[in-house]
């Protein structure tokens, strides 16, 4: 029987290019942030130097738009083809912000998810798997994966992840697929490979497709705790969450 992947809220694009409403280049960061600010009403304006490259770069918070209390943020910088400043990403969440790091630097934190910015790309950072390298899957999991999805599964084509998010001694399991299987799991992009989410009790979570291991983060909401999966993309990082 397959199981339907427990999701929380609707999958989220965080993109890496100009969206068009935002696409216009401007000569200093101040006029980009200008030109970002006409488009839609900010009520919040976070600033540092996220790349270390001696420049500032600027989180614009977005009162319009919102779907309850997230809302959608863009990350104002500089082109990396020299072009000028403008919107270079951007995303959406309840609660986004610039944390410091050690020794120096920041990141965007949005949501639990922490992101980035090396001056080209809005990349996953440190999350909760990436002191990990995994196991190979055993057969039992094999075929226990084949029951909750479409199979047949191969333990040496399997990488197993397990962790205990919310430090309750409850362990999840995120397995990765190596070679994935052919049918309507396999993933579309042929550069991704599928990665299935398994809860404490044993039900399937969620189901997807990243380029490289998926990124895990825990988080907190108004309902609870729950996990925030990144998966990269050809076209940017897809947010998912799972309880």
């Amino acid at each position: 029987m397959r199981l339907r992947p427990l999701l929380t809220a609707l999958p989220l694009l965080l993109f890496t290019v100009p969206l068009p409403v935002f696409a216009q280049s401007a000569p200093t960061l101040e006029a980009a942030i200008d030109l970002a600010s006409a488009q839609s009403a900010v009520s919040e304006t976070l600033r540092a130097d996220l790349n270390l490259d001696g420049s500032d770069e600027t989180v614009l918070v977005f009162g319009d738009g919102c779907d309850g209390p997230a809302c959608p943020w863009r990350l104002i910088g500089r082109f990396s083809d020299g072009s000028g400043w403008g919107v270079v990403a951007g995303g959406f969440g309840a609660r986004t912000a610039l944390i410091e790091t050690s020794p120096s630097g920041h990141v965007i934190v949005s949501d639990g998810v922490i992101l980035a910015w090396d001056g080209d790309r809005l990349l996953p950072y440190y999350d909760l798997l990436v002191y990990q390298d995994g196991r190979r899957g055993s057969s039992g999991e094999a075929r226990e994966l084949a029951r909750l999805t479409t199979g047949p599964f191969r333990p040496m084509e399997m990488r197993v992840h397990e962790f205990d998010p919310h430090r309750t001694g409850e362990l999840w399991r995120l397995i990765l697929i190596t070679n994935g299987p052919s049918g309507p799991d396999t993933p579309p992009d042929p550069g991704q490979e599928a990665f299935h989410l398994i809860g404490p009790d044993g039900t399937l979570r969620l189901s997807g497709a990243s380029i490289g291991r998926p990124s895990v983060y825990a988080d907190q909401d108004e309902a609870g705790a729950l996990l925030r999966l990144v998966s990269v993309t050809g076209t940017g990082l897809l947010v998912e969450s799972a309880r």
